[in-house]
């Protein structure tokens, strides 16, 4: 991620000994350096994001389960004031497992998290405040980052969660794993709304348009709404996706009544603070994407939306934008390379 300050755009890189590098990418200084030698967390990064609305905040989430915020202003702290902290809110109730820690030095980390079993694969976060980790374990666990609380977790049919992205009115989570589904959920109704079918391998990331986001009647897809959103995974394969009522396909085997109330009776009690994925197909609608395009013969590893287009990145170190279509494209050319 990168934060734009005059005449710079400072970029967070992490590396596979667990130091984050600090970047102008303008002049390609280098300046500053957080968990050197791996001191505070020795495990690979697995990603790192500014706080939103932060000029100084990141997080970093790590192989271990360990996410850490640091501050960008701030020095490292020892392990040792890792080690002395006192969690100062905990949960400790089996699949909604997690910890947070304050050490009482002044200085980085802020807060210390450990979060499910097994790696913190991403980290997302909405505008109104939540975050999103997708662990290991198979659940995207939503927290409210201020108030340092879980909310409610969503769990893959199988497999771990890899990748996960908001959308611009917060209504919906979309969320990409091991599973090679792509699945949009409704935060409000604690629901899945669509299973995507268009990947044949693992997800690696997902990204709301929000130039192309229209939101009508409070954002529910049966009122008129659209929610286009893009999808990477590691079979080379960027998918374009429009999520709307005439997108959606119902099973046969689904009652004819297609509101949201008729999927939760189907679904069931949701058990306390978790909704799983039915491994039961005709529960939850499909949706096939409005463009699927093989564009690298190297597994994809991130998309991101910009104004002028996308950026995509693959496994070999290599970042292509990709140009937003103009009024003379061909319909069946939705994006353009530029190099």
């Amino acid at each position: 991620g990168g934060v734009s300050s005059g005449d710079s755009l400072e970029t967070l890189v992490g590396f596979e000994n667990g130091e984050i590098h600090l970047i102008d990418a303008v002049t390609f200084a280098q300046t500053g350096k957080f968990n050197a030698a791996g001191a505070l967390c020795s495990s690979r990064v697995a990603d790192v994001q500014w706080l939103p609305g932060s000029a100084t905040q990141f997080a970093a989430t790590f192989g271990s389960g360990v996410m850490l915020i640091f501050d960008k202003d701030k020095d490292d702290g020892s392990a040792k004031s890792l080690q002395q902290a006192t969690p100062l809110d905990a949960s400790l109730n089996g699949d909604n497992s997690f910890t947070v820690t304050h050490p009482k030095s002044r200085n980085n980390p802020v807060s210390r998290w450990v979060v499910g079993r097994g790696p913190i694969n991403s980290v997302a976060f909405s505008s109104d405040g939540k975050m999103t980790l997708c662990c290991h374990d198979g659940f995207a666990r939503v927290f409210d980052l201020q108030g340092e609380r879980l909310l409610f977790s969503f769990r893959s049919q199988y497999g771990a969660m890899l990748c996960a992205a908001w959308s611009p009115d917060n209504q919906y989570l979309v969320t990409g794993g091991e599973d090679d589904l792509v699945v949009v959920w409704s935060y409000a109704d604690k629901c899945p709304v669509a299973r995507c079918l268009g990947h044949n391998s693992w997800l690696s990331s997902v990204a709301f348009d929000p130039l192309m986001c229209e939101a009508n009647g409070g954002g529910n897809v049966d009122e008129g709404s659209n929610y286009r959103f893009h999808s990477v995974a590691q079979d080379g394969r960027l998918c374009v996706w429009d999520l709307n009522e005439g997108n959606l396909v119902f099973s046969r085997k689904r009652p004819s009544e297609r509101r949201r109330s008729s999927l939760h009776k189907e679904l069931g009690k949701v058990l306390s603070t978790v909704v799983e994925l039915p491994r039961e197909e005709s529960i939850v609608p499909s949706m096939e994407p409005v463009a699927n395009v093989l564009i690298d013969t190297e597994p994809l590893a991130s998309v991101r939306v910009l104004a002028g287009g996308l950026v995509t990145t693959c496994f070999r170190g290599e970042a292509k934008f990709w140009a937003r279509p103009t009024a003379s494209s061909s319909e069946h050319q939705p994006l353009s390379e530029d190099d």
